[in-house]
């Protein structure tokens, strides 16, 4: 069972004339149309897995970055670059699964990973900026936790509780890394009475909410994965 199944599964999509998600009495889409490119690829790509494979490698990388941090040591800065990295192969991953989940017809999954694939674009070009500050990562983050509060929404619904919590999860890093940053950057205009406590404490806490959410991303690629090559009898076929 692939992604856009489980999600098709809990009746999240929509029945799309020539999409993945159609129920088999759909009328089929006329030869040469859009919608028979969408049946097409609905039956040999699916970039999702790599996608969530990517961002779990994002999020492990982060709360390695930031564990632990604290006043006199904010974190592992060696593995600033390795994050930078990260992230923009992330973003890339994300935005090619929104595209062909738009392409297969999985509404939902196209406008969760179109999202998240921006923004992690422009995180990345907002971080290697040698002009940037802080706050303005803080303010990122924290925008970004709106947003994904409202696209969780669907998941709560239909309690699909390893979306569920991998979303929590990431929400929690954006708003605790956020506020960190968002401290640091007070912290850093305070010049030499500079007390960097609060802003360590907040950055090691949202390094384990980075933890969790990587987990819970790789036991769902990892039931995608087992699923369709039927490992552990958990399910699929020959041909999923």
């Amino acid at each position: 069972m692939t992604i856009l199944e489980e999600t098709t599964r809990h009746g999240t999509l929509p029945v799309t004339a020539g999409g993945a998600g159609r129920s088999p009495s759909a009328e089929p889409a006329a030869p040469g149309a859009g919608g028979a490119a969408g049946g097409r690829l609905s039956g040999l790509i699916d970039p999702t897995p790599v996608a969530v494979a990517l961002l779990a490698v994002q999020l492990a990388v982060f709360a390695v970055r930031w564990l632990g941090a604290t006043p006199a040591h904010l974190g592992d800065a060696a593995l600033e670059t390795a994050l930078i990295v990260a992230t923009l192969a992330a973003g890339g991953g994300q935005l090619l699964a929104g595209v062909f989940g738009y392409l297969r017809g999985d509404k939902y999954v196209s406008h969760v990973a179109a999202v998240v694939g921006l923004w992690l674009f422009g995180l990345y070009f907002l971080t290697s900026n040698d002009a940037m500050e802080p706050a303005s990562v803080g303010w990122y983050n924290i925008f970004l936790a709106v947003l994904l509060a409202i696209i969780m929404v669907p998941a709560v619904v239909k309690r699909m509780y390893a979306f569920i919590c991998a979303f929590s999860s990431i929400s929690a890093v954006l708003v605790l890394s956020g506020l960190g940053f968002l401290s640091l950057q007070a912290a850093e205009d305070a010049g030499g009475a500079a007390d960097l406590s609060t802003a360590a404490g907040l950055l090691n806490a949202s390094a384990w909410f980075a933890f969790i959410g990587a987990a819970s991303l790789l036991w769902i690629l990892a039931k995608t994965l087992y699923a369709e090559s039927n490992v552990l009898g958990l399910g699929g076929s020959e041909d999923d």
